[in-house]
């Protein structure tokens, strides 16, 4: 069917021909009766369809969005920056009048619609096939852009990307057009960045969606925060020649060091794979190290430490048993922050409940140091293991299932108590010593932490990539997927935050 208002208007002049044509033959009798009602129901159809393309395409001709609505509008607002220029990675200008200043572009964001998510798998499995088959040959001096003429020669790849830009909104297509003169021909940015947004999107049981998120532009951010409220006094009217000057307060302020530390991923593609198996082969390998970041990133949340030496036995310590037990020292992940257990732990805020009770348990929850919140806020997070042998029968539970209209705040959120959610989740371990760590020797012990959520953030630093890296010494391609992570804890020095409960059975 024809695409542009020229097309229309071609085709509209050619089936008023046609109907010319059948109105001479009709007088010539060359047709009988059924065939000529038959074709002319068929022009009076085109025709209408003509008239009703013509309208759309003159009220698009003063406004592109007016003919596209739902996703492929978002598409369009979202990505078509203020200047007119599609822009596909994002964070690439200092101009704070420009979208691209501080949002991610096209290619490197969390898919809209499946024609985007089309588009960003497309352009990936080409940015991988490129590096593996042609390493620095497939691109430009500068590493940043495709050499044309050598990623073409991947035709099955190349067709994919071909294919998934053609079904974007024609707005989108028209504006990179216009700003790269490739006359309809799409030649995406070299970028890998699905594994980013797909580890905020593996969380199972929802215990990393229980935190709020920051985003900071730099290794480092001071954020200022306020300690104290300004007293209020009681107003009075001024009296005599000589009044009393008004009460006066001041807020209590400082600041607090928001960092983002690197933690990441590395596989290695051999180089003798053919470009079929590898594009093939790469949502699983793109999905492997999604999880295999997300789930680096939970257990962080929950047992990281930056003491010099760790709370726990890491060398030995294979975490619910996910990488297996690897003596990296000072780059284990288990090592990017500081998580919910060593908070709890620095602060002595820890305590023995091999006895526990409801009694205990609402003992637990009033020993959360720091701004106070509703039950809701304040979740009692423990293991799987833990919360089959310690909770389920507990006087005062209330069942996810006996919920009713409330909704739960987490996937793994199994069951409340007063209003406290209770999260099971696979981040706290079951095999912790009789103090609330792993030491390798008692192994048969778990724990629950609690906490004001609303006092915690996930810091996220902007501009996390995966990158391709060809490596002729081992006859392959290696995949980094880096992220810079971090967490804080937003409440004052002295507040204890976290009540760990610990030496409880399994």
């Amino acid at each position: 069917m024809p695409q542009t208002q020229a097309e229309w208007t071609a085709f509209a002049a050619s089936t008023a021909t046609k109907a010319q044509q059948l109105a001479e033959k009709v007088e010539k009798g060359e047709r009988n009766t059924a065939e000529q009602s038959e074709q002319i129901a068929r022009m009076a159809d085109d025709l209408r369809t003509v008239r009703q393309e013509l309208a759309e395409a003159k009220a698009a001709a003063h406004d592109p969005m007016a003919t596209i609505g739902g996703t492929d509008k978002d598409l369009c607002q979202r990505f078509i920056d203020t200047d007119g220029r599609v822009f596909l990675k994002g964070h690439t200008s200092d101009d704070p009048a420009l979208f691209r200043s501080d949002s991610n572009g096209l290619l490197a964001t969390q898919p809209i619609n499946d024609a985007h998510r089309n588009l960003i798998e497309a352009t990936e499995a080409l940015y991988v096939v490129a590096v593996a088959r042609h390493g620095r040959d497939a691109f430009d001096h500068r590493g940043q852009g495709y050499r044309a003429d050598v990623v073409r020669k991947e035709t099955k790849a190349w067709n994919r990307v071909q294919r998934a830009w053609s079904r974007m909104p024609a707005p989108i297509r028209r504006a990179w057009d216009d700003q790269n003169g490739s006359g309809g021909e799409f030649i995406p940015t070299p970028l890998l960045a699905s594994p980013m947004w797909q580890v905020q999107e593996y969380d199972p049981d929802g215990f990393l969606g229980l935190f709020d998120s920051l985003t900071i532009g730099s290794e480092s951010v001071e954020l200022p925060v306020g300690t104290a409220y300004p007293v209020p006094y009681k107003g009075g009217g001024a009296s005599g020649d000589n009044p009393a000057a008004l009460a006066k307060s001041s807020v209590g302020t400082n600041k607090l060091t928001l960092t983002a530390s690197p933690m990441y991923t590395m596989v290695l593609i051999h180089e003798d794979a053919s470009a079929d198996s590898i594009v093939a082969a790469f949502p699983f390998i793109r999905d492997s190290i999604s999880r295999s970041l997300a789930m680096g990133l939970r257990l962080c949340l929950m047992n990281g430490d930056t003491a010099a030496t760790h709370q726990d036995a890491i060398a030995t310590w294979n975490t619910r048993g996910y990488f297996g037990a690897h003596d990296v020292g000072s780059i284990d992940y288990r090592r990017t922050f500081k998580g919910l257990r060593a908070i709890a732990l620095d602060d002595s805020n820890s305590v023995d409940r091999s006895t526990h009770s409801l009694s205990t348990l609402f003992s637990d929850i009033n020993a959360v140091g720091g701004p106070r919140s509703v039950p809701s806020d304040m979740p009692i997070i423990t293991s799987c293991e833990g919360y089959l042998k310690n909770f389920v029968g507990l006087t005062g539970i209330v069942s996810a299932n006996d919920y009713g209209n409330r909704a739960p705040i987490a996937t793994g959120e199994v069951a409340s108590i007063a209003g406290h959610p209770i999260i099971a989740t696979d981040a706290m371990t079951a095999d912790l010593n009789n103090v609330g760590v792993f030491d390798g020797v008692t192994t048969d012990r778990t724990g629950y932490v609690i906490l004001n959520r609303n006092m915690f953030r996930r810091v996220l630093r902007a501009g996390a990539t995966v990158s391709l890296q060809n490596d002729i010494t081992v006859a392959g391609t290696y995949m980094r997927a880096r992220q810079r992570v971090g967490f804080q804890d937003m409440s004052k020095s002295g507040d204890k935050a976290v009540r760990y409960a610990v030496k409880m059975s399994t």
